[in-house]
């Protein structure tokens, strides 16, 4: 769990785990492989599922407060 803060730019990003983020500050659009577009802002809340690749898009100077739930390990 912690506090991300970022300037605007665009980044691919893999995700083995899976991140609760709540968005305090700014806005950013995040592309799946597949197309898909969330956009979101400052006030939202959304879970990004492990297994999620795509590109993160900050188009406005943002801080989330984020919690990362790692796989289960058999």
């Amino acid at each position: 769990a912690g506090v991300w803060h970022a300037t605007c730019g665009a980044w691919r990003v893999v995700y083995d785990e899976m991140e609760y983020c709540h968005i305090t500050k700014g806005r950013a659009r995040l592309t799946a492989l597949n197309g898909e577009v969330t956009e979101v802002q400052a006030g939202d809340g959304f879970v990004i599922p492990n297994g999620f690749e795509g590109v993160w898009d900050v188009l406005e100077d943002m801080e989330k407060h984020y919690v990362i739930v790692l796989p289960l390990q058999l």
